[in-house]
C-alpha cells in the first residue's frame, strides 16, 4: 500500500504521539529528548526535491514512491520500532555493499555454501540461503543503526506501482529475511512492533480494542473468517484480548496435537487466559489432559506449575485436584449442553467397546468373551472389574479407572468377580483421568451420527463469560478431539452460538 504526503504526515504525527506517551509511562525508560518532546515529532524537517534528486543521482536509480513521499516528510526517523535506533535520510541512504554494515552479506554467503561470492558447480548450497545472500548483496539499506538488525529495500524486486520490496533482518530472529511488499508496508510493520512490546495508551490500542468486540460478536454469531481477520490484526498489536480469543478459535481448527501447547500457562502475561471463569469452563481440563499425557515430563508437570506457575494457576490446582477424585467426570459446559457431550462420549465408548468385543471373539471363536475396552476415562460401575493386560488389577466400585488398549473394564453383570491369576502382580494404578494410546478406530458412520448429536447439541452451549468464544474444553477428551476434524470444526465455529 502506497502512502502520499498528507497520509505519511498523519500517520507519523500518531506514532510520534503514541511512542512518546510509551516512554513517558515506562519508569525505566530514561528521559525523552527534549526537542522530539517540545515538537512531538519523531522526525527532520523534510528533504527537498533536489536533495532527493540528489541522492537518486548518487545510487543511479529512481526512488520507489513510498519512500520518497516519506523523505519530502521527513528527512530520516528516529526510533523506527523497538531494535532500529534511526532510519537514513537522503544523505545516509547507501547500498549495503558499501556500507560498514556489508558483513551480514559476507555472513549469508558463508551460510550459503558460497566461496568468495561465486557457486561452483560441485559444491552442495543451501537455496534459501543463496537467495538472501543475492539479495543482501543488491540491497539498499535504509536503517543507520539498530540491535542486531537492518531494514532494506531489494530494487530488483518491484511491484507494478514501482515500490520495492522490502526487508527486515535481525541475527536473533531466527527467521532470515522476512518480506514485506514496500517501504511503507516496512515501516507499519515497525510500528506494529512498537505497539505490540510498548503497548501504549491512544487512539490505536483504543481502535484495536474495539475490533477485537467486533471480532468477537462476530465470532459468537458464526462470522468465522471476520473473526479470525479481526483477531489476527489486532495481536499484532500486542492486544491481549485479541490472542485470547483468537486462540480459542485455533485450538478447535487447528486440533489438540497442534494447539495445545499454545495455551501461555506459565508465562508472565497469562493472567488474561487464566482469569476465572474461562479459566474453569475452559482451559483447566485442558491442563489436565496436558499433564496426564505429559507422564510426569517437562514441561508441564504439577509440581513445575504449583512451583513457577501464575498465582492464579496455582490456586486453580485445587479444583485439578478434584478432577482426580473419585467419580469426577469432566464438565463440557452448562448442565444441559454436558448432559449431551456426556451422551456422545458414551455411545463412542460403548462403540469402541463392542469393536473390542468382536475382535476378541474374532481371535477366540467359541471362546467366551471376558472383556472390552475403552479409550477414554470411565468410572468402574458398581458390577465391574478392571483388567490390565496380562496382569489383574481390581479397582473399587464408583471410583475412576485408568484407560487405553491395555486397559480392559470387565462386564461381569453382576456376577462375582474374577479372581487375579496366580503369579500376576497388580498393576500400578494412579488418580484417573488416564490417556493411554489410541485404541479401535471410531466407525465413519458412528463418527458422523456422534458428530451430527453434537452439533444439535450447540444451542444449549452458552459462554461461561465475555471471553468465552467456543466450547474447547471439548478437546480435554481423545474421544472427542478425535472427532473434531478441522472441517467439523469449522462447521461448528460458523454456527452461531451462545
Amino acid at each position: 500500500m502506497g502512502m502520499d504526503r498528507v497520509q505519511w504526515r498523519e500517520f507519523l504525527e500518531l506514532w510520534s504521539t503514541e511512542w512518546i506517551t510509551a516512554k513517558q509511562a515506562d519508569p525505566e525508560e530514561g528521559p525523552v529528548d527534549p526537542e522530539v518532546l517540545r515538537d512531538g515529532w519523531l522526525g527532520f524537517s523534510p528533504a527537498t526535491e533536489p536533495e532527493v534528486a540528489a541522492a537518486e543521482a548518487r545510487l543511479g536509480r529512481p526512488l520507489p514512491p513510498s519512500l520518497r513521499e516519506f523523505l519530502l516528510v521527513t528527512d530520516g526517523w528516529r526510533e523506527t520500532g523497538p531494535f532500529i535506533e534511526e532510519l537514513a535520510g537522503t544523505t545516509g541512504l547507501d547500498w549495503l555493499r558499501d556500507t560498514p554494515e556489508r558483513h551480514w552479506i559476507g555472513i549469508w554467503e558463508e551460510l550459503a555454501g558460497l566461496s568468495e561470492g561465486e557457486e561452483d558447480e560441485e559444491d552442495e548450497y543451501d537455496e534459501v540461503a543463496v537467495a538472501e545472500a543475492r539479495i543482501l548483496a543488491r540491497s539498499l539499506r535504509l536503517s543507520l543503526a539498530g540491535d542486531a538488525a537492518v531494514l532494506l529495500l531489494d530494487p530488483e524486486d518491484v511491484d507494478a506501482d514501482g515500490e520495492w520490496a522490502g526487508y527486515w533482518l535481525a541475527s536473533w530472529s531466527g527467521e532470515g529475511l522476512q518480506r514485506h511488499a514496500s517501504f511503507a508496508e516496512l515501516v507499519r510493520a515497525q510500528w506494529r512492533t512498537m505497539h505490540a512490546l510498548a503497548q501504549p495508551a491512544g487512539p490505536t490500542r483504543d481502535h484495536w480494542d474495539a475490533e477485537v468486540e467486533r471480532g468477537r460478536r462476530a465470532a459468537l454469531a458464526g462470522e468465522l473468517d471476520l473473526a479470525l481477520d479481526l483477531f489476527g490484526q489486532a495481536k499484532e498489536f500486542g492486544r491481549p484480548r485479541a490472542r485470547l480469543l483468537l486462540l480459542q478459535l485455533r485450538l478447535l481448527l487447528d486440533g489438540w496435537r497442534t494447539g495445545k501447547n499454545g495455551i501461555p500457562w506459565s508465562l508472565r502475561d497469562a493472567k488474561v487466559f487464566l482469569a476465572e471463569p474461562l479459566l474453569s469452563e475452559g482451559f483447566l481440563p485442558l491442563l489436565v489432559r496436558l499433564v496426564r499425557e505429559a507422564d510426569g515430563h517437562e514441561p508441564y508437570t504439577l509440581d513445575k506449575l504449583r512451583e513457577n506457575g501464575p498465582r492464579v494457576l496455582r490456586a486453580a490446582l485445587a479444583e485439578y485436584e478434584a478432577m482426580t477424585a473419585p467419580g469426577f467426570r469432566f464438565r463440557y459446559g452448562p448442565p444441559e449442553f454436558d448432559a449431551a457431550v456426556h451422551a456422545v462420549v458414551d455411545g463412542l465408548a460403548a462403540h469402541l467397546e463392542e469393536q473390542r468385543a468382536a475382535s476378541e471373539r474374532a481371535a477366540r471363536p467359541g471362546g467366551e468373551v471376558r472383556s472390552e475396552v475403552t479409550t477414554m476415562h470411565f468410572i468402574v460401575p458398581s458390577n465391574s472389574t478392571l483388567r490390565y493386560s496380562g496382569s489383574w488389577a481390581e479397582v473399587a466400585p464408583g471410583t475412576i479407572g485408568p484407560a487405553g488398549d491395555e486397559l480392559l473394564a470387565a462386564r461381569s453383570a453382576g456376577g462375582p468377580r474374577s479372581e487375579r491369576r496366580a503369579g500376576d502382580e497388580p498393576a500400578p494404578l494412579g488418580p484417573g483421568p488416564h490417556y493411554g494410546r489410541p485404541g479401535p478406530e471410531i466407525a465413519p458412520e458412528v463418527a458422523e451420527r456422534a458428530w451430527s448429536e453434537l452439533l444439535a447439541a450447540l444451542p444449549l452451549w452458552h459462554p461461561a463469560g465475555p471471553d468465552h468464544l467456543a466450547p474447547v474444553s471439548l478437546l480435554a477428551d481423545p474421544l472427542l478431539a478425535e472427532l473434531i476434524t478441522p472441517e467439523r470444526a469449522r462447521a461448528l465455529l460458523s454456527l452461531p452460538r451462545g
